[in-house]
């Protein structure tokens, strides 16, 4: 079972109750309408590939919030939560006799993990987008707290997913992902009782990263490195580069056939395919390249090669394996003779 929260939302000042963001949309991006849409991606991959049951702080309903007039799923957590256990003010009104204007802004951080507490699950992930004064600063990372630093191989596992589904799109095979999670002292993180990290996609105060943000593929495939991420992590696996084994040079009778097994190192997300294109040919038109689909991952992946003709020639072959998330390995290439015997 897992939580997680998609940014912040609407909170009440004190003492106006003026209703406002809790973040800053510097470059018009607001986060906190925003990071739900994300949200919303990672629940479904999360429910689909990892099988898990999903829980989320905010409200997805577009009904209205009936003390602001705002729509439920632009609220914070601290009033979703509220609305569905009024009778427990210790998970989202833990400052009532506090004097401060952001209160609420305050209770809503711990609202969050208090929930995650209350409901028992095992992982916590926050969704965000960062922000920093210098526009210059973008990328995706991930922070986990400075007290349990038990958390960051849950973080780094996360931001390997995110690197290698991320910088598998066409556009994005630069986009920065830090390198570790990093330890901060962010209270959801403390406060949550199981392994928590805080993913940050991207920088809604850069402008590649705002185009970035508003990008489907960008989104998708962000959130794919998540789930993939968050996967091997609970199921014990290393986040490895995808990466075809060498292939031995093979030499096959004129008029027959030999089937090859290909294997790799990695994780890929299958359905996979394995492509061949030639890199040479002694006969101009005779080496056509093939694409195969393999859908279960629990069989070998065998190709064949054939030597219809009766006369002899070589093949030189570039073999890629890809994923069904646009991951590919580095081309491995190989000789394929056809002799006479």
């Amino acid at each position: 079972m897992l939580w997680f929260s998609s940014s912040h939302g609407y909170i009440a000042l004190h003492p106006s109750r003026a209703w406002e963001f809790q973040r800053p949309a510097p470059l018009g991006l607001q986060e906190d309408v925003l990071s739900p849409t994300y949200g919303d991606e990672l629940q479904d991959l999360l429910e689909q590939r990892s099988g898990l049951v999903v829980h989320r702080a905010r409200s997805r309903s577009k009904d209205p919030h009936p003390e602001s007039g705002h729509p439920w799923e632009q609220m914070s957590s601290r009033y979703h939560l509220k609305a569905l256990f009024p009778e427990r003010a210790d998970i989202w009104n833990e400052l009532s006799n506090s004097p401060s204007s952001d209160r609420e802004v305050k209770e809503d951080i711990r609202a969050r993990p208090n929930y995650a507490n209350h409901l028992g699950v095992d992982v916590m992930l926050s969704l965000h987008t960062n922000g920093n004064p210098a526009p210059g600063v973008r990328g995706a990372e991930v922070y986990h707290h400075r007290t349990k630093p038990e958390d960051k191989a849950l973080g780094d596992s996360i931001l390997c997913g995110m690197r290698e589904v991320i910088h598998a799109q066409p556009g994005y095979e630069s986009f920065p992902v830090r390198a570790e999670s990093v330890a901060e002292g962010h209270g959801e993180n403390r406060i949550g009782t199981m392994p928590s990290v805080i993913v940050e996609t991207a920088y809604h105060s850069n402008p590649e990263d705002v185009a970035a943000l508003q990008d489907p593929v960008f989104r998708s495939a962000a959130m794919k490195g998540v789930e993939k991420g968050y996967r091997l992590w609970a199921t014990g696996k290393s986040c490895e580069p995808l990466t075809l084994a060498p292939i031995a040079d093979v030499e096959i009778p004129t008029q027959s056939a030999k089937e090859i097994e290909l294997g790799y190192q990695g994780n890929p997300q299958y359905p996979v395919t394995i492509e061949f294109t030639s890199a040479s040919c002694s006969k101009p038109g005779a080496c056509t390249p093939t694409r195969t689909l393999f859908e279960d991952p629990t069989k070998p992946i065998r190709a064949e090669l054939t030597c219809k003709g009766s006369n002899p020639g070589v093949a030189r072959w570039s073999v890629v394996l890809r994923d069904a998330d646009g991951v590919a390995t580095p081309p491995v290439v190989f000789q394929h003779a056809c002799v006479q015997v």
